[in-house]
């Protein structure tokens, strides 16, 4: 399946995805509608501060980051689930949501866990190499930086279908990222394009939505626009976010059958 082919199935399992979508709004708007009280309330938030002291302020924070933070990942095990399902079989449930999201929980969380540390990994290695480089000559330093960003891209476009694997195929973590990274090497650049694609048309639409919402916002001042703007984001991320998911999983179940192939390998590849 070609990378256009991918695209219009994932937006064609957003189409059918209407209470995953709701689902996901209504989470996204909520948490909006909590940030935008709390910007609009430092007095209060100032108080609190001075009444249960800086450290239990902080570990509130923090245990309600956390709570946030652990909540993406179960949400994110069951929209991969749901998705399978409907590009399988044309629909899914929240039920299945639900499922999965208990399912796989742990293997997204170690997945996410590992593919961070690795990224955080090379941008440690880099900031060395950059401090042993001070004071070396532009060129070099500026060949150093493209090979960086080149190394980060290839390992996020190696390590992008993991998620995928391990919830589509039920594989456990190490499993999923070997057949992330056989599938990837078999299908790097059109797995490039294709992310390429998905960051850029949803960029231009959120581009001309939000300048309509500028224009709103001409209007309604205060807390109105702050919500009207959280009301329109969180319907953007909720769609954009299950058209991604929903064109990731299509490309995945496509392509794992020729990972043995290394026909579109980047170059250098073996």
């Amino acid at each position: 399946m070609g990378i256009i082919e991918s695209i219009k199935k994932g937006f064609g399992v957003a189409t059918k995805s209407r209470q995953l979508m709701l689902l996901l709004f209504g989470f996204g708007f909520i948490c909006n509608l909590v940030n935008v009280l709390l910007r609009n309330n430092v007095v209060l938030l100032t108080n609190q501060v001075q009444t249960l002291g800086v450290g239990a302020f902080i570990a509130i924070i923090v245990l309600y980051s956390l709570f946030i933070l652990l909540t993406i990942i179960f949400m994110e095990a069951g929209i991969l689930a749901y998705v399978r399902d409907v590009v399988k079989d044309g629909q899914s449930s929240l039920a299945r949501f639900k499922e999965a999201g208990f399912k796989f929980y742990l293997r997204v969380l170690a997945i996410n866990f590992i593919v961070g540390l690795s990224i955080m990994v090379l941008f440690i290695l880099a900031e060395l190499i950059m401090k042993v480089l001070a004071g070396a000559p532009n060129i070099l330093i500026l060949v150093v930086a493209m090979i960086f960003v080149v190394a980060v891209i290839v390992a996020v476009v190696f390590l992008s279908l993991t998620p995928y694997a391990a919830v589509a195929d039920d594989l456990g973590v190490f499993d999923a990222f070997k057949t992330s990274i056989a599938v990837a090497k078999a299908s790097f650049w059109k797995l490039f394009f294709t992310g390429l694609l998905l960051i850029l048309v949803p960029f231009i639409l959120r581009f001309i939505v939000e300048s309509v919402i500028g224009h709103l916002s001409a209007i309604l001042t205060g807390t109105p626009a702050q919500i009207v703007t959280g009301f329109m984001s969180s319907l953007l991320n909720a769609f954009f976010g299950i058209v991604g998911s929903g064109t990731f999983m299509t490309f995945y179940l496509a392509n794992q059958g020729s990972s043995g192939s290394a026909g579109d390998s980047p170059p250098g590849t073996p």
